[in-house]
């Protein structure tokens, strides 16, 4: 909603019939969501999002807290509570996506801008951002920077009324881009220079998309890991279909790499009649609930751990 009011006020004034296209590409970008809106709630912009404000500013993002507020509850409510406390936390999340200073009393500060790109074009972009702006004032440079800043600023302050996290703010990681292409060309006119410029800066970035998938698999519980090395190492084929009786709080069966050969999802009360009707090839099942309801269950099972498989359909050595 921020790009649409800004770039069709932006668009009016640059481009006049442009804004024509740009409002009606932005409604069929979007109309698949609007839709499910209409249809789940009977609003085309239903949200409840002010119960995360409040959250952030009542309960020092608590998630315990939860539940002490409906999820109905409005901003104007929110605001009204404690306006004061309302607008210190926006002021401080603002301040802590542009960069807290020593006022800032936690171990390592915020400066959740940087973190948007890869040094050291994350200084670049801000850099040009600031100086591309400048000089679009002095009429030195393409007014449309105007646009830009104009549109990060927007979206800064409305983001940051509740908590900020730096996923919040990666839609504004391509105009930071730009603006560190733009100060990359001023700073090295000569078509050499700048290939040489890209090439170092290039292999500077290139550790970051290792360093982030390895963040990411560290980070998985050891338990998860080894069910999905399980199933892709047992499972030569993906022609197979296999019924998960997992916690349902658990992405491994909904988010993971085998979540695609997971055809039903049963809680873990299921019984040996319900799994019978199922008629899956496999079962994934969450040894911490005990046995499975399966007749000679160790002769159909396959590996150890919390999570292992159990063959449907014949015992292990007629898989």
């Amino acid at each position: 909603m921020i790009l649409l009011l800004w770039g069709g006020i932006t668009l009016w004034y640059t481009a006049g019939w442009r804004t024509i296209v740009f409002g009606t590409g932005f409604i069929l970008a979007a109309s698949p969501q609007l839709t499910v809106n209409i249809l789940q709630t009977g609003q085309p912009l239903f949200n409840q999002q002010a119960k995360n404000i409040w959250l952030a500013v009542y309960a020092n993002t608590d998630w315990g807290r939860w539940d002490e507020v409906p999820n109905s509850i409005g901003l104007l409510e929110v605001i009204g509570r404690d306006p004061l406390r309302f607008l210190f936390n926006w002021v401080r999340n603002v301040i802590g996506f542009i960069g807290a200073g020593a006022e800032d009393v936690s171990e390592f500060g915020r400066a959740d801008q940087l973190r948007l790109l890869g040094w050291p074009v994350n200084w670049l972009a801000i850099g040009g951002l600031v100086i591309a702006s400048w000089l679009a004032w002095q009429k030195r440079a393409d007014r449309r920077w105007f646009a830009i800043s104009g549109l990060i600023g927007v979206y800064v302050v409305v983001i940051a009324t509740a908590f900020i996290l730096p996923r919040f703010f990666l839609p504004l990681a391509p105009l930071y881009a730009v603006a560190a292409a733009w100060a990359m060309q001023q700073l090295w006119r000569g078509q050499r220079q700048l290939l040489i410029a890209t090439l170092i800066i290039a292999i500077l970035l290139s550790v970051g998309p290792g360093a982030a998938v390895q963040a990411v698999l560290s980070a998985q519980p050891p338990d998860e890991v080894a069910a999905v090395a399980l199933v892709r190492q047992s499972l030569p084929t993906d022609n197979v279909s296999i019924v998960a009786a997992i916690p349902d709080r658990l992405p491994l069966a909904k988010y993971s790499a085998i979540a695609h050969l997971i055809k039903f999802r049963v809680p873990v009360t299921v019984t040996a009649n319900e799994l019978q009707a199922i008629a899956a090839d496999y079962l994934l099942w969450d040894q911490a609930q005990g046995a499975p309801p399966i007749p000679e269950s160790e002769r159909h099972r396959i590996g150890e751990g919390r999570f292992v498989l159990y063959a449907m359909r014949g015992g292990r050595g007629e898989e």
